[in-house]
């Protein structure tokens, strides 16, 4: 198992709630990876998938501010782990023009486009069979 904590591991930002949301955030980035899978279901295009998270709580007193909270995902083998893409717009030039990382370019802007822009799946990363 990875478990991350929040980058803005504060008390306002450590909490419940908050990871929740990032929970929520992955469940649908998981289904929108779904539909994906059904609309283009040709030999060519990739299966993606998103690993399913878990929130964890960690008491380490009697106190709310002793309370920790963590994301919790399976672990991927390193060897083959890549990051493609973030949320702020960065994409691997490394790899760039190869197909599969055309394919992933263009399910984060048709997830953008299926949601109307209300959300688009950026950071992308894992690895490719």
């Amino acid at each position: 198992m990875y478990s991350r904590s929040s980058c803005r591991a504060d008390i306002v930002h450590n909490t419940l709630n908050e990871y929740l949301k990032q929970i929520e955030v992955s469940a649908l980035a998981g289904f929108l990876a779904r539909l994906w899978g059904h609309k283009s279901s040709d030999d060519s295009s990739l299966l993606l998938t998103v690993l399913p998270s878990r929130v964890v709580r960690v008491d380490q007193g009697s106190s709310a501010e002793t309370t920790k909270f963590y994301c919790m995902e399976d672990v991927l083998p390193l060897k083959c782990f890549k990051k493609w893409s973030n949320n702020t717009g960065y994409w691997n030039v490394d790899e760039h023009h190869a197909p599969h990382v055309q394919q992933l370019a263009t399910f984060s802007a048709w997830t953008h486009d299926i949601r109307h822009g209300y959300l688009m799946v950026t950071d992308i990363q894992g690895s490719v069979d």
